[in-house]
Parts: C-alpha cells; structure tokens; sequence
C-alpha cells in the first residue's frame, strides 16, 4: 500500500510540473507576440516619421518656390496631425500589449 501512495504522490507532482512547464511556454510564446507587436508598431512609427520628413521637406521647398505660406501652413498642419495620430496608436498597441501580457498567467 505505501508504494501506491508514493506513486500518487510522484504522479502527481510530476503532473503539476508539467503544468508549470507548459504555463511557462506558453507565457514566452505570449511575450515573445507581444514583442513582436511591438516590433512592427515601431516600424509603423519609424516609416510615419520618414514619409512625413519627406512630405515636410516637399512642402518647404515649395514654400520657397511659391511663397505660399497658408499652403505649407496647411500641409504642415496635416503632417502634424498624421505624427500625433501615429504616436497614438503606437502607444495603444504597446499598452494593450502590456495588458495582454499582464493577464495572462506566467505559471
């Protein structure tokens, strides 16, 4: 009988470890799409940033072609927005990533 009670007892242990075990894979498989979210967020970001660069350099020389500042104006304005808009949802992205992460048990 003391036997069938140690081979419950390791059966059982060797079942939570399994439990922790694939907890754990599955909270670095969790993590590792949240990095990767994140990733392609800031790719977003940075590629925002370079068009509106460009468009901003655009409009600036034909400021000084023109001189028609409530173009530019205009232009730049709608650059700005574009930036803002794309932080915006840089940070959303990170933080639901951050909440996904947060909730999801690491074991």
């Amino acid at each position: 009988m003391p036997s069938n009670n140690v081979s419950t007892s390791s059966a059982q242990a060797m079942a939570a470890a399994n439990k922790a075990a694939s907890a754990g894979k599955a909270y670095q498989a969790v993590a590792q799409s949240a990095g990767i979210t994140i990733q392609d967020a800031t790719d977003s970001l940075r590629n925002v940033q370079t068009m509106s660069n460009t468009a901003r350099g655009a409009a600036l020389g034909q400021l000084l072609a023109t001189e028609d500042v409530a173009t530019f104006t205009a232009v730049t304005t709608a650059i700005a927005t574009m930036e803002t808009a794309c932080i915006a949802n840089y940070t959303a992205i990170g933080a639901a990533a951050s909440d996904v992460l947060a909730g999801f048990p690491s074991s």
